[in-house]
């Protein structure tokens, strides 16, 4: 991996990183850090991934992660967002003479405060097998292709196949809503399996909604009444268009589970 790739904060969510460091990025919500074993079971994937012959005591450092977690986020008054980074020590910290395993980063945090954002589907198709690898392997080739596009905090871009499957934003899971169905893109079809996704997929579940997971193609885009996406830092984004399409898009459906989902994070099921 090219180690010299520097990566933005923003397009930071896979947990896997650029060849010294893995990461996870979080946020908490009323005073919770949501689905902690999650983030921690990703860093651990990262890792593992990256160095297959590390012999890091993982049980050890997921609790002391979690020890210093509880501390640190004792002293906050507000709800804050995060970032966990897991350290070489046979690399660039021990030639510094650092004992430094693993770092936590806070800075302010506005989860689920019902952001939203133009969509643009990128003009250049990507196959589903190099799209795969994109988000692993290959990920900083990813962050790549996402740090080329210009440039635009309003705008996210949609990855598709040159068929026109839709699998998620560059930084982000993808749902639609059509007569108040909920559908978003398989894991079959090779989509990151992102925490903020599998917490929405929990909360769809016990509430009884009507959720599928399938392959969704440009078609389904097209003829769907509303579009979210969603991430670890931002919480649910609604889309208000989809650029080039001529498709403005409301958002009733998206705001009502947004409120709901609040009330969810509150209870013990959010944990």
């Amino acid at each position: 991996m090219n180690k010299s790739i520097s990566v933005h904060s923003e397009t930071i969510c896979a947990g896997l990183a650029t060849g010294e460091v893995v990461f996870t990025t979080f946020s908490t919500y009323q005073g919770k850090f949501l689905a902690v074993d999650d983030h921690l079971d990703r860093l651990q994937m990262g890792w593992m991934y990256l160095y297959p012959n590390s012999l890091l005591d993982w049980s050890e450092i997921k609790d002391q992660i979690k020890f210093d977690l509880k501390n640190k986020l004792s002293q906050q008054k507000d709800d804050v967002g995060g970032r966990i980074v897991v350290f070489d020590m046979d690399d660039i910290w021990k030639k510094r003479g650092e004992n430094i395993r693993y770092q936590i980063q806070l800075f302010n945090s506005k989860l689920f405060l019902g952001e939203q954002a133009k969509l643009k589907i990128l003009n250049e198709h990507v196959d589903v097998q190099k799209f795969y690898l994109l988000k692993n392997k290959f990920y900083p080739q990813r962050f790549s292709t996402i740090r080329s596009l210009e440039f635009n905090p309003f705008t996210e871009y949609l990855f598709c196949s040159s068929s026109g499957e839709i699998f998620e934003a560059a930084t982000s899971n993808i749902f639609l809503i059509k007569n108040r169905k909920v559908m978003t893109p398989s894991l079959n079809s090779n989509v990151f399996n992102g925490i903020t996704r599998k917490l929405l997929l929990k909360y769809f579940t016990i509430s009884g909604w009507d959720v599928g997971e399938n392959s969704l193609f440009l078609k389904d885009l097209e003829n769907a009444d509303e579009v979210f996406l969603t991430n670890c830092s931002r919480g649910i984004i609604s889309i208000s268009e989809i650029l080039g399409h001529n498709m403005k898009l409301n958002s009733n459906v998206t705001n009502e589970i947004l409120y709901n989902l609040k009330l969810f994070m509150q209870g013990p099921a959010g944990d």
